[in-house]
């Protein structure tokens, strides 16, 4: 019976693979695999959000100041993931800026530094006229804990042999090269 390491190993051989006949296959056009990489990884990572999981299927920490699932409060992040590719490359992207801070997390507390700050209301009323106010440098208890959402792991090495599987299947009869 095989454990879950040895088929990890496996893995991880057939990857190496891969990229070896990729190496070898160089002068055939790629666009249509690493199309085929990008919109499969993107679709990989959208399903952790639905499972609230993340690349290696590892639950996510639980959410304690709102009822629902990580991640998807307002479903910007979730809509902001991008699969792009090159004839060299796939690549699955968001350029939301607190990305990073959700996928690793960011711990307590952080420093802020002063800055400037518009106020319409003070203590419940609004003012007759916005105020600009110079708030201090602070620290600022946060703890996000981390989420991640994007990662190169088994199931998505995985899911680039399937797609370098049907690439090979769709480009090559008994050996050779069809482009």
């Amino acid at each position: 019976m095989a454990t879950g390491t040895d088929n990890n190993s496996v893995i991880e051989v057939e990857f190496k693979a891969i990229q070896k006949t990729l190496k070898k296959i160089q002068h055939t056009p790629l666009d249509d695999f690493y199309r085929d990489v990008a919109n499969r990884l993107k679709n990989n990572f959208l399903m952790g959000f639905k499972n609230s999981q993340a690349p290696d299927g590892t639950p996510w920490a639980p959410i304690r100041h709102r009822e629902g699932k990580p991640l998807i409060d307002s479903g910007r992040l979730r809509r902001s993931i991008q699969a792009k590719h090159t004839g060299e490359q796939a690549e699955v992207g968001t350029n939301v800026v607190y990305a990073r801070a959700q996928q690793e997390g960011l711990p307590s507390p952080i420093n802020v530094k002063e800055h400037t700050r518009v106020i319409n209301q003070a203590f419940g009323k609004k003012l007759k006229q916005p105020k600009k106010i110079t708030v201090s440098a602070h620290k600022k208890k946060i703890n996000i804990k981390p989420r991640p959402f994007f990662g190169l792991e088994a199931p998505q090495k995985k899911i680039i042999a399937q797609a370098f599987t049907h690439f090979m299947k769709k480009n090559t009869i008994g050996g050779q090269s069809v482009t």
